[in-house]
């Protein structure tokens, strides 16, 4: 997938993580520059490894420090729509409760936050209204380690999503009220674009934004063109 976008790419499948590891994983390092690198570390550890691992003498602390410079990808960009999630307590259904559990949530969101938690920094641009709701937002990201210097005020709707938990046979249910919401309302003006991608190394935009209306589909196009430009 990610030789179809031009990027250089290798998988590395070390058959088992025992003795030497550690080794292992500095070699990648010196193979590689790793500041314009980007390690994704994925699964597969079976039952057997896993003991042999638990059983080998690794200096875990060291292999966490390789790791770590390994994921380093510099200043992130995400942009996208950032809503206010009203979810059921305890498995109800919605037309069940008289009351919701309050949070914030949305795609780019998301990965902004899990990316900060894994010690990246992070950079969210989108645009929220100038009141509460917004700056519960903009709170809900900056607890997380989110960056939020290039998000606009304006209009005054923030997107909203009620989640219902599925709990047995019963799955769980969506329903957005987004329609109208301050993003929809972006213009390629408010940002300085010049400034949101010096020094960036990584920009993340998914389907689901451009999806939300013609203005948001020119901020858009707009981004991934700066984003070309400063490489």
């Amino acid at each position: 997938w990610l030789c179809r976008f031009g990027t250089q790419a290798k998988i590395i499948t070390p058959d088992e993580a025992v003795k030497g590891y550690t080794q292992y994983l500095k070699e990648i390092i010196n193979s590689y520059k790793v500041d314009k690198s980007c390690f994704i570390l994925c699964g597969g550890v079976s039952n057997d490894r896993y003991k042999t691992t638990l059983q080998s003498e690794i200096d875990y602390k060291e292999i966490i420090n390789l790791y770590r410079r390994l994921i380093n990808m510099g200043k992130i960009i995400t942009l996208g729509e950032i809503m206010l999630r009203l979810s059921t307590p305890d498995y109800a259904t919605i037309d069940q409760s008289h009351s919701f559990i309050v949070n914030y949530g949305g795609s780019e969101a998301n990965v902004a936050v899990a990316l900060s938690h894994m010690g990246h920094k992070n950079y969210f641009v989108t645009k929220l209204p100038p009141n509460q709701l917004g700056d519960g937002a903009i709170t809900h990201l900056n607890a997380h380690g989110v960056n939020t210097d290039y998000v606009v005020r304006g209009s005054s709707t923030i997107g909203i999503y009620f989640l219902e938990t599925g709990f047995g046979g019963r799955p769980s249910r969506v329903i957005y009220n987004r329609k109208h919401s301050a993003i929809t309302r972006i213009q390629e003006n408010e940002f300085d674009w010049d400034e949101i991608f010096k020094d960036a190394t990584w920009f993340h935009l998914s389907g689901i934004t451009i999806a939300l209306g013609e203005r948001v589909r020119k901020v858009a196009l707009r981004a991934c063109k700066e984003a070309k430009k400063h490489g």
